[in-house]
This record gives structure tokens, C-alpha cells and sequence, in this order.
């Protein structure tokens, strides 16, 4: 028995983009981590900005937006960055690429955590999408997954078996209610 199209659609379909963020997130910068393979020394400017998250008033994490620059072949190229600690030196080793300059990098990013994640993610959403069916009824007996049954269309053998069923326990029921009574 499948469910309808609807929420399959809206169900994996929700999966299914999560997992292509995570590749077009962390997969844009691991690969222009990749392109970035040549290094050279460079400068970070004087200032920084400090990024503190804090619950119930302790701090709980705190980043670092750093701008740096570096000079390639007589002409100077900034970039920033955000950073987990702070920074301790001026002079820094910046990751750029050889064909771009332009893009550079203080730390390559190894995101593969994300990527595995949006990979589950993208596998969920095409299960729930194209492969899954209805959950078995639920049988309160033995607690298992058991799949509903068709009704049966009753022959007239067996309503009769079950009206004589009733009238003899309908009987018995009587018989046990007099003989309970007082006698006088």
C-alpha cells in the first residue's frame, strides 16, 4: 500500500534539497579550497572583529573576521576570512590560486562532515520520494506491524452462525442471571 504522491513529494522533496545546499554550500568552498595550492606570505590588518555567541550570558563561542593581504608579481590582493582563534601574528601564510589570484584563503576548509551529511540527506529524500510505502497498521494484540486485511463479505451461512452464536449466549446469560436470584 503506498502513500499518496503529495507528502512524498513535499517529504523528500524537502531531503532532497537539503542535501543539494550542502553540496553547492561546502562543495563551492572545498573546491575553490582545491584551486588554491599555491601559498605565499602575507599580512593581516591591525584590526579585527570579534563574533561572540553567548547563552544566558556565558559565552559560548567566539570567531574572528580578519582581513588580510599579500602581494603576487607587484601587485597587492586582500581577502577576509573568519577564523575559529585569534590571531596571535601579523604575518600569516595566504593559500591562493596560481590562474586567480583573487582567490585566496588563510586555512584550506575541509568540509567532507557536510558533504556526507548532505549526501544522507539527498539518499533520504530519494527514498522518501520515489521508494517509500505506508507503515503497516499497528496490531495492539502482539504490538507488531500487521498489513490491513480486506473486509470480507459475509455469506448468509455465516450471519445466521453468528445470530445463533448470540442467541445461545444471550441464553446462557439468562439462565445464569435466574439461578442467581434469590428463591422464596
Amino acid at each position: 500500500m503506498k502513500t499518496s504522491l503529495l507528502p512524498r513529494i513535499f517529504g523528500g522533496g524537502f531531503f532532497i534539497l537539503l542535501g543539494v545546499g550542502a553540496y553547492v554550500v561546502f562543495g563551492g568552498e572545498m573546491l575553490r579550497s582545491q584551486r588554491c595550492t599555491a601559498t605565499t606570505t602575507g599580512e593581516l590588518a591591525l584590526s579585527y572583529t570579534v563574533n561572540e555567541k553567548s547563552r544566558d550570558g556565558v559565552v559560548t563561542s567566539r570567531s574572528y573576521d580578519v582581513n588580510y593581504s599579500f602581494d603576487l608579481d607587484g601587485r597587492q590582493y586582500q581577502g577576509e576570512e573568519t577564523l575559529a582563534t585569534e590571531p596571535t601574528d601579523v604575518e600569516v601564510t595566504v593559500r591562493y590560486n596560481p590562474e586567480n589570484p583573487e582567490e585566496s584563503e588563510l586555512r584550506a576548509k575541509n568540509n567532507i562532515v557536510f558533504l556526507l551529511i548532505g549526501t544522507g540527506m539527498l539518499a533520504i529524500g530519494v527514498y522518501v520520494a520515489f521508494f517509500e510505502r505506508a507503515a503497516p497498521e499497528l496490531n495492539l494484540t502482539t504490538g507488531r506491524g500487521v498489513p490491513p486485511q480486506p473486509a470480507r463479505p459475509k455469506s448468509t451461512a455465516d450471519i445466521i452462525a453468528a445470530a445463533r452464536a448470540e442467541a445461545a449466549a444471550s441464553a446462557n446469560r439468562q439462565i445464569a442471571r435466574e439461578s442467581d436470584e434469590p428463591r422464596e
